[in-house]
Protein backbone atom coordinates (compact mmCIF):
# COMPACT_ATOMS: atom_id res chain seq x y z
CA UNK A 1 0.00 0.00 0.00
CA UNK A 2 1.42 3.53 -0.65
CA UNK A 3 2.06 6.10 1.68
CA UNK A 4 -0.32 8.64 -0.02
CA UNK A 5 -3.14 6.20 0.22
CA UNK A 6 -1.90 5.10 3.91
CA UNK A 7 -2.99 9.07 4.64
CA UNK A 8 -6.33 9.38 2.97
CA UNK A 9 -7.31 6.47 4.81
CA UNK A 10 -5.93 7.82 8.06
CA UNK A 11 -7.78 10.85 7.07
CA UNK A 12 -11.28 9.26 6.24
CA UNK A 13 -11.31 7.58 9.34
CA UNK A 14 -10.53 10.95 11.49
CA UNK A 15 -13.54 12.86 9.62
CA UNK A 16 -15.40 9.44 10.73
CA UNK A 17 -14.84 10.22 14.05
CA UNK A 18 -15.32 13.72 14.08
CA UNK A 19 -18.66 13.12 12.44
CA UNK A 20 -19.61 10.82 14.70
CA UNK A 21 -18.29 12.64 17.67
CA UNK A 22 -20.24 15.49 16.41
CA UNK A 23 -23.33 13.08 16.49
CA UNK A 24 -23.29 12.01 19.90
CA UNK A 25 -22.82 15.74 20.97
CA UNK A 26 -26.10 16.66 18.85
CA UNK A 27 -27.89 13.12 20.76
CA UNK A 28 -26.46 15.39 24.17
CA UNK A 29 -28.21 18.55 22.80
CA UNK A 30 -31.56 16.49 22.08
CA UNK A 31 -31.16 15.27 25.25
CA UNK A 32 -30.67 18.65 26.95
CA UNK A 33 -33.32 19.95 25.35
CA UNK A 34 -35.81 16.82 26.27
CA UNK A 35 -34.55 17.44 29.87
CA UNK A 36 -35.23 21.22 29.85
CA UNK A 37 -38.87 20.18 28.94
CA UNK A 38 -39.69 18.08 31.43
CA UNK A 39 -38.27 20.09 33.93
CA UNK A 40 -41.42 22.48 32.76
CA UNK A 41 -43.58 19.87 34.26
CA UNK A 42 -46.23 20.61 31.47
CA UNK A 43 -47.65 23.34 33.63
CA UNK A 44 -48.81 25.94 31.08
CA UNK A 45 -47.56 29.12 31.93
CA UNK A 46 -50.51 31.20 30.18
CA UNK A 47 -52.76 29.87 32.60
CA UNK A 48 -50.72 31.57 35.44
CA UNK A 49 -50.56 35.15 34.11
CA UNK A 50 -52.33 37.73 36.43
CA UNK A 51 -55.92 38.86 35.45
CA UNK A 52 -54.67 42.49 35.79
CA UNK A 53 -50.77 42.56 35.23
CA UNK A 54 -50.31 39.25 33.61
CA UNK A 55 -47.41 38.60 35.40
CA UNK A 56 -46.76 35.03 35.83
CA UNK A 57 -45.05 35.34 39.10
CA UNK A 58 -46.03 36.29 42.46
CA UNK A 59 -47.72 39.89 42.30
CA UNK A 60 -49.33 42.26 44.25
CA UNK A 61 -53.27 41.11 43.20
CA UNK A 62 -52.39 37.61 44.07
CA UNK A 63 -54.44 36.60 47.55
CA UNK A 64 -53.43 33.12 47.70
CA UNK A 65 -52.57 29.84 45.23
CA UNK A 66 -54.06 26.58 46.59
CA UNK A 67 -53.01 22.78 45.92
CA UNK A 68 -57.14 21.54 44.60
CA UNK A 69 -55.61 17.90 44.69
CA UNK A 70 -53.56 17.31 47.79
CA UNK A 71 -55.58 20.06 50.03
CA UNK A 72 -52.80 22.80 50.98
CA UNK A 73 -51.71 26.16 50.22
CA UNK A 74 -48.63 27.30 48.67
CA UNK A 75 -48.17 31.21 48.27
CA UNK A 76 -49.92 34.26 48.88
CA UNK A 77 -50.45 36.46 51.43
CA UNK A 78 -53.14 34.91 52.88
CA UNK A 79 -50.99 31.88 53.46
CA UNK A 80 -50.27 32.18 57.01
CA UNK A 81 -53.97 33.04 58.07
CA UNK A 82 -55.63 30.04 55.48
CA UNK A 83 -53.06 27.66 57.10
CA UNK A 84 -54.13 28.64 60.98
CA UNK A 85 -57.67 28.61 59.83
CA UNK A 86 -57.34 24.77 57.92
CA UNK A 87 -55.34 23.32 60.92
CA UNK A 88 -58.53 24.17 63.19
CA UNK A 89 -60.96 22.89 60.88
CA UNK A 90 -58.50 19.86 60.54
CA UNK A 91 -58.86 19.08 64.31
CA UNK A 92 -62.25 19.85 64.73
CA UNK A 93 -63.29 16.86 61.83
CA UNK A 94 -60.79 14.56 63.25
CA UNK A 95 -59.94 10.99 61.67
CA UNK A 96 -63.26 10.59 60.93
CA UNK A 97 -64.15 13.65 58.97
CA UNK A 98 -64.10 14.74 55.51
CA UNK A 99 -61.27 16.68 54.90
CA UNK A 100 -61.18 17.40 51.33
CA UNK A 101 -65.61 18.70 51.82
CA UNK A 102 -63.86 20.86 54.83
CA UNK A 103 -60.92 21.85 52.31
CA UNK A 104 -63.60 22.83 49.82
CA UNK A 105 -65.87 25.05 52.52
CA UNK A 106 -62.96 27.05 53.32
CA UNK A 107 -62.04 27.71 49.95
CA UNK A 108 -65.28 29.26 49.12
CA UNK A 109 -64.23 31.84 52.11
CA UNK A 110 -61.17 32.89 49.78
CA UNK A 111 -63.30 32.98 46.58
CA UNK A 112 -66.02 35.11 48.13
CA UNK A 113 -62.94 37.62 49.14
CA UNK A 114 -61.32 37.22 45.73
CA UNK A 115 -62.12 39.43 42.54
CA UNK A 116 -60.73 36.83 40.08
CA UNK A 117 -59.32 33.17 39.94
CA UNK A 118 -57.58 30.95 37.74
CA UNK A 119 -57.79 27.49 37.40
CA UNK A 120 -55.10 24.88 36.24
CA UNK A 121 -53.53 21.35 36.56
CA UNK A 122 -49.83 20.88 36.89
CA UNK A 123 -48.64 17.70 35.30
CA UNK A 124 -45.38 15.97 37.56
CA UNK A 125 -44.13 12.99 37.20
CA UNK A 126 -46.34 9.57 38.89
CA UNK A 127 -47.79 11.12 42.45
CA UNK A 128 -46.69 14.71 41.30
CA UNK A 129 -49.62 16.15 39.29
CA UNK A 130 -51.95 18.22 41.00
CA UNK A 131 -54.80 20.85 40.18
CA UNK A 132 -54.71 24.52 41.49
CA UNK A 133 -56.23 27.47 41.89
CA UNK A 134 -55.11 30.86 42.31
CA UNK A 135 -56.78 33.69 44.02
CA UNK A 136 -56.47 37.35 42.68
CA UNK A 137 -57.95 40.62 43.78
CA UNK A 138 -58.06 43.75 41.44
CA UNK A 139 -55.91 46.01 43.64
CA UNK A 140 -53.08 45.89 46.56
CA UNK A 141 -55.77 47.22 48.99
CA UNK A 142 -58.19 44.82 48.36
CA UNK A 143 -55.29 42.38 48.76
CA UNK A 144 -54.73 43.83 52.49
CA UNK A 145 -58.56 44.35 52.34
CA UNK A 146 -59.11 40.27 52.06
CA UNK A 147 -56.43 39.35 54.65
CA UNK A 148 -57.28 41.30 57.12
CA UNK A 149 -61.94 40.31 56.71
CA UNK A 150 -60.56 36.44 56.68
CA UNK A 151 -61.55 35.41 59.90
CA UNK A 152 -59.59 33.16 61.95
CA UNK A 153 -62.64 31.35 64.17
CA UNK A 154 -63.46 27.96 61.90
CA UNK A 155 -67.47 27.91 61.35
CA UNK A 156 -68.71 25.79 64.01
CA UNK A 157 -70.59 24.08 60.94
CA UNK A 158 -70.76 23.49 57.16
CA UNK A 159 -72.46 26.83 55.37
CA UNK A 160 -74.09 24.73 52.59
CA UNK A 161 -77.54 23.74 53.25
CA UNK A 162 -78.54 22.15 49.73
CA UNK A 163 -76.67 19.43 47.73
CA UNK A 164 -77.20 19.27 43.95
CA UNK A 165 -76.59 15.75 42.04
CA UNK A 166 -76.27 14.53 38.78
CA UNK A 167 -73.92 12.00 36.24
CA UNK A 168 -73.08 11.15 32.69
CA UNK A 169 -71.36 9.06 30.63
CA UNK A 170 -73.43 5.88 31.63
CA UNK A 171 -72.92 7.03 34.92
CA UNK A 172 -69.24 6.77 34.87
CA UNK A 173 -68.76 10.53 35.64
CA UNK A 174 -71.01 11.72 39.26
CA UNK A 175 -70.39 15.33 40.31
CA UNK A 176 -72.35 17.23 43.17
CA UNK A 177 -72.86 20.54 44.05
CA UNK A 178 -72.98 22.14 47.49
CA UNK A 179 -74.81 25.31 47.55
CA UNK A 180 -74.45 27.73 50.35
CA UNK A 181 -77.60 29.84 52.02
CA UNK A 182 -76.71 33.02 49.55
CA UNK A 183 -77.29 31.35 46.32
CA UNK A 184 -79.79 28.87 47.25
CA UNK A 185 -81.49 31.82 48.31
CA UNK A 186 -81.20 33.13 44.45
CA UNK A 187 -82.38 29.92 43.38
CA UNK A 188 -85.47 29.63 45.22
CA UNK A 189 -86.48 33.61 43.62
CA UNK A 190 -85.97 31.62 40.24
CA UNK A 191 -82.73 33.94 39.74
CA UNK A 192 -79.85 32.95 36.99
CA UNK A 193 -77.06 31.35 38.90
CA UNK A 194 -73.66 30.12 37.70
CA UNK A 195 -71.32 28.37 40.19
CA UNK A 196 -67.98 26.31 39.70
CA UNK A 197 -68.00 23.07 41.52
CA UNK A 198 -64.77 20.85 43.11
CA UNK A 199 -63.85 19.84 40.00
CA UNK A 200 -62.96 15.78 39.32
CA UNK A 201 -61.03 13.32 37.51
CA UNK A 202 -62.10 10.99 34.92
CA UNK A 203 -60.15 8.53 32.53
CA UNK A 204 -56.63 10.32 34.53
CA UNK A 205 -57.43 13.44 33.45
CA UNK A 206 -58.78 16.00 35.66
CA UNK A 207 -62.07 18.45 34.85
CA UNK A 208 -64.15 21.40 36.07
CA UNK A 209 -67.86 20.80 36.49
CA UNK A 210 -69.99 24.41 35.81
CA UNK A 211 -73.69 24.34 36.88
CA UNK A 212 -75.56 26.99 35.17
CA UNK A 213 -79.15 27.39 36.73
CA UNK A 214 -81.31 29.25 34.05
CA UNK A 215 -84.14 30.09 35.75
CA UNK A 216 -83.54 29.24 39.77
CA UNK A 217 -84.76 25.81 40.96
CA UNK A 218 -88.29 25.77 38.52
CA UNK A 219 -85.72 26.45 35.56
CA UNK A 220 -83.67 24.69 33.64
CA UNK A 221 -79.84 23.27 34.78
CA UNK A 222 -77.14 22.55 32.65
CA UNK A 223 -73.93 21.14 34.16
CA UNK A 224 -70.42 22.20 31.91
CA UNK A 225 -67.24 20.79 31.76
CA UNK A 226 -63.79 20.93 30.47
CA UNK A 227 -60.28 20.61 30.83
CA UNK A 228 -58.25 23.55 32.33
CA UNK A 229 -55.18 22.15 29.54
CA UNK A 230 -57.38 24.25 26.23
CA UNK A 231 -59.68 26.17 28.88
CA UNK A 232 -62.77 24.98 27.00
CA UNK A 233 -65.58 24.82 29.08
CA UNK A 234 -68.63 23.76 26.74
CA UNK A 235 -68.84 20.08 27.20
CA UNK A 236 -72.52 19.70 27.71
CA UNK A 237 -72.54 16.81 30.60
CA UNK A 238 -75.91 17.02 32.12
CA UNK A 239 -78.92 18.84 30.59
CA UNK A 240 -82.76 19.00 33.18
CA UNK A 241 -84.76 20.61 35.30
CA UNK A 242 -82.87 22.07 38.38
CA UNK A 243 -85.39 20.66 40.83
CA UNK A 244 -84.68 17.10 39.40
CA UNK A 245 -80.93 17.34 40.17
CA UNK A 246 -81.73 18.67 43.93
CA UNK A 247 -80.89 16.15 46.48
CA UNK A 248 -84.07 15.46 48.91
CA UNK A 249 -82.30 13.39 51.44
CA UNK A 250 -79.59 16.06 52.11
CA UNK A 251 -79.32 17.52 55.84
CA UNK A 252 -79.76 21.17 55.87
CA UNK A 253 -77.32 22.50 57.79
CA UNK A 254 -76.11 26.16 58.92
Amino acid sequence: MSDDHTEAKAADDELDADQQFDSHEDESEDDEDEDDDDSAGGMDLEDLKCPYCESVDECEHLLLWIDTDFCESRHGPLLEKFNRKWSAIQERLGDDGDHREGFFELTCEVDALASADLHGVFEGGPGASFGYTKYYCSTALEVREAVKNFYLKPRSSPIHIARFCVSWADGDVSVELHVAKLNYGRLQRGEKVSIRGKGYTYEGDFFWDYWNFEAGLQGELTVNYGSPKDGDYSGEGWIGRAISALDPNFQKRV
